[in-house]
């Protein structure tokens, strides 16, 4: 009936109503803090009514019958949320507009055995052409990802390489559910570890070499020219970084902070330069607010870990420190000031990502206390004028 199988599968854009019968196999699809992650999200859109910036893509296969009618069935789908631009544009300054998929992967059971992987592949070439030119045409250079690991990047992990698995994943036949990004075309920029610190139970103070100086954390405002003047001290402590040094490939500063600044969670009273007598900055703390109430008397929303909302927790965004002042105990210094402000603010703990191959950062956080509790692959693609500009350098 189909003398050419791509023609059996069609893409199309699907209302929000749709995914009241997406979830459920999605949603079974995904580990279960993944998928607690992915429902707390969108049940905060729906609540606020707040859906436009959503992108749902459904692939569909047709069924021939005898009427000569076809019905079609979803054996595939994508979610995307579309991040707004960052506020305090001045005239003429260049939009960075990114995406985040929440989900892509087929639904369960639609392609059974080894015979239909080759229409698994049309399938998926299909939702990647089509997702890209949607994300395209509403002005989307950037597109991130991120998943649970497998057991064996988790294992890799722990050895210290995971370059290998990788490559290993990317030579096998198999289709599994860590393959999806591979398939649709994203390079692997980092595995993160998500580290939780209870308050409670952490000891006062992190025994580190004690810095030259005393830090003093001056706040930072959100101002056309101070926006200008903090970019530019978050790309001085970007030089040499450890923590996802891939990622300044596909994204500009700008866009990273602005992504920041459009969280659900931003809090704009918790960004701070810090510096040591008589004016000199050696680097920046970028912290956001979970659970709790804000001074609107709005509860705060999550897009990162999954944490108690009827708790107050502070996450560790970014920080860092400038090439020249590191090594003196600043970073460890940094982690103690945002316990005092987690403390002070009656925050119950307080949560990060760090890059797993930043070995001096996860040592620093493990001494204050903080013990790991999700790993994830972080995974990205840019795209221009509708078309994929690969990386210049493969990832590791």
């Amino acid at each position: 009936m189909f003398p050419n199988p791509a023609d059996q599968f069609r893409a199309r854009l699907a209302e929000p109503q749709t995914l009241a019968g997406l979830l459920p196999w999605v949603v079974d699809s995904l580990s279960i803090a993944r998928g607690q992650m992915l429902v707390d999200q969108l049940a905060k859109k729906v609540q606020s009514n707040n859906m436009k910036d959503l992108l749902i893509l459904v692939v569909e296969r047709a069924t021939p019958h005898a009427s000569l009618s076809h019905q079609f069935d979803v054996v595939g789908a994508a979610i995307a949320q579309i991040i707004p631009p960052g506020a305090n544009r001045e005239a003429g300054e260049a939009e960075n507009r990114t995406a985040t998929i929440l989900f892509a992967g087929r639904a369960p059971h639609s392609f059974a055995g080894e015979r239909q992987r080759e229409e698994l592949l049309q399938a998926t070439s299909l939702l990647t052409s089509t997702l890209d030119s949607e994300l395209a045409a509403r002005g989307i250079q950037f597109v991130q990802w991120a998943q649970d690991t497998s057991e064996e990047v988790a294992t890799g992990f722990e050895t210290g390489d995971d370059s290998s698995i990788v490559k290993k994943r990317a030579g096998s036949s198999v289709v599994g559910r860590d393959s999806w990004p591979e398939l649709l075309g994203f390079q692997r920029l980092a595995t993160l570890c998500y580290m939780r610190c209870d308050l409670q139970e952490t000891i006062d103070g992190i025994q580190s070499e004690q810095p030259l100086e005393t830090l003093r954390m001056a706040p930072v405002g959100h101002q056309a020219t101070e926006k200008r003047d903090f970019e530019s001290l978050v790309e001085r402590t970007y030089v040499g970084t450890l923590d996802c040094p891939s990622l300044s490939q596909f994204q500009t500063t700008t866009a990273t902070l602005d992504g920041y600044r459009a969280s659900p969670v931003f809090a704009p009273d918790l960004w701070f330069e810090a510096k040591v007598a008589p004016a000199t900055t050696v680097g920046c703390l970028v912290l956001a607010r979970h659970g709790g109430t804000r001074k609107n008397g709005n509860a705060a929303a999550s897009n990162g870990p999954p944490v108690d909302a009827l708790r107050s927790v502070l996450e560790v965004v970014y920080m860092g420190v400038v090439p020249e002042h590191r090594g003196c105990g600043l970073g460890a210094q940094l982690v103690r000031i945002t316990l005092e402000l987690a403390r002070k603010a009656g925050c119950e703990s307080v949560i990060l990502a760090v890059d797993t191959k930043n070995s001096p950062a996860r040592a620093a956080y493990e001494l204050a206390g903080f013990v790991s509790v999700l790993l994830e692959e972080v995974w990205g693609k840019r795209l221009l004028g509708g078309k994929i500009e690969a990386s210049k350098n493969e990832s590791t």
